[in-house]
């Protein structure tokens, strides 16, 4: 059975804004007849840069709740604008207990077991590349289907995807913005997770921190921003921790999971 979000509405809606850490006396009661009654089997999405990944590393908070998260069955998937290959350089404690990883803005999907990978969606361009890299764009970040830049030049990637003829559509995130195919984003990749997983009938809770998380959080039964979320994330009315980063992970899987010890 799938639960209701927070908010009462269909899955896939968006959750009643709350404050994550308040007593559970104060937690309106459609809140606990949505998580603690429903979830007892959760397929938690986590985005990493801000989220997860403050930049310097991982709170060791954040890695103990969603390893013993997983021990208790639940499924954790990584969603990412980042390369796989990067991964392992960021985040290696939480890989270590994931079951799929989402990665390049819902490009790429990462099977955790043998670390295969499958393109979701088309293969970035030679052409755009090369054409991106005369145009004088520094920095590229170019992924098996994405392409990263800094956003300080999107009216130079804007023109040469426009004058190359290119379908890609540009999703900012903060101080990057990233060319990717069309229909491709964090919600379709996580869409492609929950499929491969087998996890159609298992509620998602969604935790990020930036407007590219916006997709990723209408799938999901409960839609959670850290307190370091941008203007997007808080406008749009998810529940927001009182912590922030990999502490505020934490606070939001040991406040809406049923079982999981306290800090």
């Amino acid at each position: 059975m799938r639960c209701r979000p927070a908010s009462g509405g269909s899955v896939g809606g968006q959750a009643a804004r709350t404050t994550v850490g308040i007593p559970a006396s104060k937690v309106p009661s459609r809140v606990h007849a949505g998580i603690s009654e429903c979830m007892q089997r959760t397929l938690i999405a986590v985005d990493v840069d801000g989220t997860l990944y403050d930049g310097a590393d991982v709170a060791i908070e954040a890695v103990e709740a969603l390893r013993q998260a997983h021990e208790h069955g639940n499924l954790v998937v990584i969603v990412t604008g980042r390369r796989w290959e990067q991964l392992g350089h960021v985040i290696p404690t939480i890989l270590a207990f994931c079951d799929r990883a989402v990665c390049e803005e819902g490009g790429v999907l990462v099977h955790l077991a043998d670390h295969s990978l499958t393109l979701l969606a088309e293969p970035v361009e030679p052409a755009l590349v090369n054409g991106l890299q005369a145009a004088g764009v520094p920095s590229l970040d170019v992924g098996h289907v994405v392409i990263g830049a800094p956003s300080g030049h999107l009216e130079r990637v804007t023109k040469v995807r426009d004058d190359l003829g290119s379908t890609r559509v540009i999703i900012a995130n903060k101080g990057s913005i990233t060319l990717a195919p069309s229909g491709c984003d964090k919600g379709s990749g996580l869409r492609a997770a929950v499929t491969d997983l087998g996890a159609q009938d298992v509620p998602i809770m969604a935790i990020g921190d930036a407007a590219n998380d916006l997709v990723m959080f209408e799938l999901a039964t409960i839609a959670v921003g850290v307190a370091n979320a941008d203007a997007a994330v808080r406008a749009s009315g998810v529940t927001l921790t009182q912590a922030s980063v990999g502490r505020g992970v934490a606070e939001a899987l040991r406040h809406f999971l049923p079982g999981l010890p306290p800090a």
